[in-house]
């Protein structure tokens, strides 16, 4: 996935969660040729990581909702959308993820969420992106 189509992703997540109610069917019509297995992984992410932050149930539940309908509107195999098995992962890359998802956690926490602070640094560790971090 490049750095190009990552940033779309995350543009169409973030309208997703600030347009009012009833918009997102509209939204996601409109950005259909970004809608694909690479756009349901991340919204996955996007909920774990939403989950574990106080305040921020409502914005989770809503890309669960997503997530859920467009599963079932794209029909997307689950094999395809199942993540590859994920190689054992030592104690230095547990490590690793843990210092990124502090700095993540961090960064959202200081900026208050702000989407141009959070979402470079989140483009800049796509590698870092995967179940192994979802699951922390």
């Amino acid at each position: 996935m490049d750095k190009q189509r990552l940033q779309a992703y995350y543009q169409l997540i973030q309208q997703l969660l600030s347009c009012a109610d009833g918009e997102e069917s509209a939204i996601l019509q409109a950005n259909s040729e970004l809608l694909d297995a690479d756009f349901l992984q991340l919204l996955k992410v996007g909920v774990a990581q939403m989950s574990t932050q106080e305040g921020q149930e409502n914005r989770a539940n809503k890309l669960m909702f997503i997530e859920s309908q467009l599963n079932q509107a794209l029909d997307i195999p689950l094999e395809e959308y199942t993540p590859e098995a994920e190689t054992p992962v030592s104690e230095a890359d547990i490590e690793t993820y843990l210092l990124f998802l502090l700095e993540v956690l961090q960064a959202t926490a200081e900026s208050q969420g702000n989407p141009q602070v959070v979402y470079p640094l989140l483009a800049a560790n796509t590698d870092k992106l995967n179940l192994t971090f979802a699951n922390l």
